[in-house]
């Protein structure tokens, strides 16, 4: 599995967090949501460790990437630019930039979780991707 793929699937749920969170201020409305992704999409069991790690992300931001780390592995993973602009607040003209700048001289990046999580936040952001495609 490709690092850029592996780090898309840590920002996404990163992001996730945080904006469940944002929604209600409230870390105890984050963990049931993560608890109902779980009992919907993925088996018994894997909650406990889902909301571990999520409680990592919210007190730590361990999984928090920088702008142009953000850029570089939306871009890599072809998510659209009218969402990496809105999510990182650049411009296009910037983002381009960015992108241009980093042909010439390559920014790395690392994963942040070991396999056993990663598989974990992978199946658990499947799962709200697909949730959100639920209803009109």
């Amino acid at each position: 599995m490709d690092l850029a793929y592996k780090r898309w699937v840590e920002i996404q749920f990163y992001f996730i967090c945080i904006d469940l969170l944002k929604m209600n201020n409230d870390l105890e409305d984050v963990m049931n949501t993560i608890d109902f992704i779980c009992s919907v999409y993925l088996r018994s069991g894997q909650n406990e460790l889902l909301k571990s790690i999520a409680g990592q992300v919210i007190l730590t931001n361990n999984l928090k990437p920088s702008r142009i780390e953000y850029l570089l592995v939306a871009s890599e993973n072809k998510h659209p630019q009218k969402h990496i602009q809105k999510r990182a607040q650049l411009s296009r003209q910037t983002i381009y930039a960015m992108l241009k700048e980093n042909e010439k001289d390559p920014i790395g990046f690392y994963t942040r979780l070991n396999e056993t999580q990663f598989i974990q936040v992978e199946q658990f952001v499947k799962g709200f991707l697909q949730f959100k495609e639920v209803g009109v």
